[in-house]
Protein backbone atom coordinates (compact mmCIF):
# COMPACT_ATOMS: atom_id res chain seq x y z
CA UNK A 1 0.00 0.00 0.00
CA UNK A 2 1.14 3.26 -0.73
CA UNK A 3 1.19 5.91 1.01
CA UNK A 4 -0.07 9.17 0.38
CA UNK A 5 2.56 12.44 -0.67
CA UNK A 6 3.25 14.98 1.83
CA UNK A 7 2.04 18.65 1.53
CA UNK A 8 5.28 19.16 0.33
CA UNK A 9 5.72 16.50 -2.53
CA UNK A 10 2.56 18.07 -3.57
CA UNK A 11 3.28 21.42 -4.36
CA UNK A 12 7.04 19.95 -5.82
CA UNK A 13 4.78 18.37 -8.37
CA UNK A 14 2.46 21.64 -9.09
CA UNK A 15 5.71 23.29 -8.97
CA UNK A 16 6.57 20.61 -12.07
CA UNK A 17 3.53 20.87 -14.08
CA UNK A 18 3.87 25.01 -13.96
CA UNK A 19 7.15 24.52 -15.73
CA UNK A 20 6.13 21.59 -17.84
CA UNK A 21 2.94 23.40 -18.81
CA UNK A 22 3.29 27.24 -18.78
CA UNK A 23 6.94 27.21 -18.72
CA UNK A 24 6.65 28.95 -14.88
CA UNK A 25 10.71 28.33 -13.43
CA UNK A 26 10.61 27.92 -9.87
CA UNK A 27 13.26 26.42 -7.75
CA UNK A 28 11.81 22.91 -7.03
CA UNK A 29 10.41 22.31 -10.23
CA UNK A 30 13.78 23.51 -12.03
CA UNK A 31 15.44 21.02 -9.60
CA UNK A 32 13.38 18.22 -9.76
CA UNK A 33 13.40 18.30 -14.08
CA UNK A 34 17.57 18.49 -14.04
CA UNK A 35 17.19 14.96 -11.65
CA UNK A 36 15.08 14.05 -14.28
CA UNK A 37 17.40 14.53 -17.08
CA UNK A 38 20.33 13.38 -15.26
CA UNK A 39 18.39 9.97 -14.34
CA UNK A 40 17.68 9.28 -18.22
CA UNK A 41 20.71 10.60 -19.75
CA UNK A 42 23.84 10.10 -16.56
CA UNK A 43 26.38 12.64 -17.06
CA UNK A 44 25.83 15.32 -20.09
CA UNK A 45 27.49 18.57 -20.31
CA UNK A 46 25.14 21.67 -18.56
CA UNK A 47 24.64 23.04 -22.24
CA UNK A 48 23.00 19.78 -23.03
CA UNK A 49 20.77 20.33 -19.90
CA UNK A 50 19.94 23.59 -20.79
CA UNK A 51 18.79 22.53 -24.78
CA UNK A 52 16.87 19.63 -23.30
CA UNK A 53 15.16 21.80 -20.50
CA UNK A 54 14.18 24.39 -23.31
CA UNK A 55 12.92 20.73 -25.63
CA UNK A 56 11.07 19.93 -22.78
CA UNK A 57 9.58 23.13 -21.79
CA UNK A 58 8.61 23.95 -25.00
CA UNK A 59 10.51 27.64 -24.32
CA UNK A 60 12.56 29.00 -26.46
CA UNK A 61 13.78 31.85 -24.22
CA UNK A 62 14.77 29.29 -21.04
CA UNK A 63 18.33 30.47 -21.34
CA UNK A 64 17.20 33.63 -21.06
CA UNK A 65 14.56 32.95 -18.22
CA UNK A 66 17.60 31.30 -16.49
CA UNK A 67 20.06 33.75 -17.06
CA UNK A 68 17.94 36.21 -15.78
CA UNK A 69 16.89 34.53 -12.71
CA UNK A 70 19.48 32.86 -11.48
CA UNK A 71 22.59 34.34 -13.38
CA UNK A 72 22.25 30.90 -15.89
CA UNK A 73 21.93 27.07 -15.14
CA UNK A 74 25.29 26.47 -13.81
CA UNK A 75 25.10 28.53 -11.40
CA UNK A 76 21.59 27.68 -10.44
CA UNK A 77 22.86 24.11 -10.51
CA UNK A 78 25.90 25.31 -7.93
CA UNK A 79 23.12 26.39 -5.34
CA UNK A 80 22.76 22.45 -4.78
CA UNK A 81 26.16 21.39 -4.71
CA UNK A 82 24.49 18.52 -1.99
CA UNK A 83 22.80 16.93 -4.51
CA UNK A 84 24.64 18.04 -7.88
CA UNK A 85 28.45 17.82 -8.92
CA UNK A 86 29.69 19.97 -11.50
CA UNK A 87 32.96 18.85 -13.09
CA UNK A 88 35.60 20.70 -15.62
CA UNK A 89 36.23 18.19 -18.65
CA UNK A 90 37.38 18.92 -21.22
CA UNK A 91 36.49 22.52 -21.55
CA UNK A 92 32.90 21.20 -20.60
CA UNK A 93 30.85 21.24 -17.51
CA UNK A 94 29.25 18.21 -16.34
CA UNK A 95 27.02 17.29 -14.18
CA UNK A 96 27.18 14.09 -11.83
Amino acid sequence: MRASPTLEESWAKVHYANLLIHGYVSDEALWTLCVDVLQDRGYIPVGEIGKLLQELTGSVSMSTILKDKYGGLKKFLELYTQDFLIRYVFSLYCIV
